[in-house]
């Protein structure tokens, strides 16, 4: 139940949350252009504000359900499980995050071509991860928060490289103007700063990467 209801409230939202997001950095954009650029784009930006809009309307025309929490589902259904079953979920508590940190490990490999498709799947493997951690976190294991700081950090960096390249690919297919190339430039240039900031924050990430040297390990050795 509770990862139906999940599922469910990221659907209704996700393509909500992506316009709205596409808004706020080409408004950042538009802040820093000359005004004759700002001149030329300002029906691409326009066009982006009503397609937020119109997404806005038809969420609220369809009652999109609420944001309701799980965590204190959660804590009623650990106050309600003996003792054996808590030692239980430890055990395959583990055995999940070994399998979110190799489906990471794969991801992390792939993206070091920097392409937009496989830094998108590091994104969400990343996503992935910490949301196995945080569950583990509210069942009591406490000695995860470090590791929850580190992946939320991570995942807020490739947060923003994607917004990047989505706007990038929007903004490819616009009418070849002057003023949209040197954008894409600008937008281009950005990026590159981006990637290196979440190398960084990679690299900052002991406990994460302290785990994904042990699951190298086992599978050297499996």
């Amino acid at each position: 139940k509770l990862h139906r209801r999940a599922r469910r409230i990221r659907r209704s939202l996700g393509e909500l949350r992506n316009a709205d997001v596409m808004v706020e950095l080409a408004s950042d954009l538009m802040r820093r252009l000359s005004p004759a650029e700002r001149t030329v784009l300002r029906p691409f930006f326009s066009r982006l504000q009503s397609e937020a809009a119109g997404l806005r309307r038809r969420a609220i025309h369809r009652r999109a359900p609420p944001v309701p929490g799980v965590r204190k589902r959660i804590e009623r259904l650990l106050k309600d499980l003996p003792n054996s079953s808590v030692k239980t979920l430890d055990s395959r508590g583990d055995e999940f995050l070994s399998k979110r940190i190799h489906e990471l490990s794969k991801e992390l490999e792939c993206a070091r071509r920097d392409g937009p498709t496989a830094m998108h799947r590091l994104r969400i493997a990343v996503k992935r991860y910490r949301y196995a951690l945080e569950f583990l976190e509210r069942a009591g294991r406490k000695e995860l928060r470090v590791a929850i700081r580190e992946t939320r950090n991570l995942q807020t960096e490739l947060g923003h490289l994607h917004d990047l390249d989505v706007l990038l690919e929007i903004l490819r297919k616009e009418r070849p103007v002057p003023a949209t190339r040197r954008l894409e430039l600008r937008l281009r240039t950005e990026r590159k700063s981006q990637i290196e900031k979440t190398r960084g924050v990679l690299a900052d990430s002991q406990d994460l990467l302290a785990r994904l040297s042990l699951q190298s390990q086992t599978g050297s050795a499996t």
